[in-house]
This record gives structure tokens, C-alpha cells and sequence, in this order.
């Protein structure tokens, strides 16, 4: 009766349901097993868990110096699970409170750690 009643899922109806595909996806993987993924889809799988390790291996044993610039696999992995809307949402909030925190009664200027904004 509730999918006959609502239009729920259809882009341009009220009730998009923007990750019901997903989640629709996941059930099935859930029922059928990993035999309904595409043919090499556990192999990537396994190499970027691989890839990932091995980066977080390379930032912990290399000097402080160089490992600043090698990126976090979990810091990057987070806009893909997110989506692209919800980390420009993160990255305003980050700014807000960050002016918020300059202007606040009793913080000085220069107790405020503020990030470089670059556009």
C-alpha cells in the first residue's frame, strides 16, 4: 500500500530516496552472495584494501618530515561514501566554526588556529 500510495523513489516526485538503489543493492548482495557482483568487483576490492594498508604502513614508518604529505586512505574515502554534497556541507561547517571560534567572547586572535582557505 505505501508504494502505491506515495510516489517514493522516483526523481522527480517528493520522496526522491536518493539511496534506495543502494540500499536495494546491498539487500540483494545480503540474499544472493558475492557471486551476484560483477566478475572482478572482490579482486579490486582486495587490492585497494591492500593499497590502502600498505600506504598507512608507508605514513607510519617514514619520518615525520615526509609522511605530512602522504594522504590518509580513510580521509580520502570519505567524500566517495558521503557523496559530493555532503562533503562541500562539511567543508562550509569546518569554516563556519572556525569563524565562529575567531569571534568568540574571551578567544584571541592569534589563540585561533585558522585553515587556509584556497577557494
Amino acid at each position: 500500500m505505501f508504494w502505491t500510495a506515495f510516489d517514493v523513489g522516483s526523481p522527480d516526485g517528493p520522496y526522491k530516496a536518493p539511496y534506495a538503489v543502494i540500499f536495494r543493492e546491498m539487500a540483494i548482495l545480503g540474499v544472493e552472495g558475492f557471486s551476484e557482483l560483477p566478475k572482478y568487483c572482490m579482486e579490486m576490492c582486495g587490492g585497494f584494501f591492500a593499497a590502502a594498508l600498505a600506504i598507512n604502513l608507508i605514513r607510519d614508518v617514514t619520518p615525520k618530515k615526509y609522511s605530512q604529505y602522504i594522504p590518509i586512505p580513510m580521509a580520502m574515502a570519505v567524500p566517495f561514501y558521503i557523496g559530493g554534497f555532503g562533503s562541500s556541507l562539511i567543508a562550509m561547517d569546518q569554516r563556519t566554526y572556525e569563524l565562529i571560534g575567531l569571534d568568540y567572547p574571551g578567544n584571541r586572535a592569534e589563540d585561533v588556529k585558522i585553515q587556509a582557505w584556497d577557494g
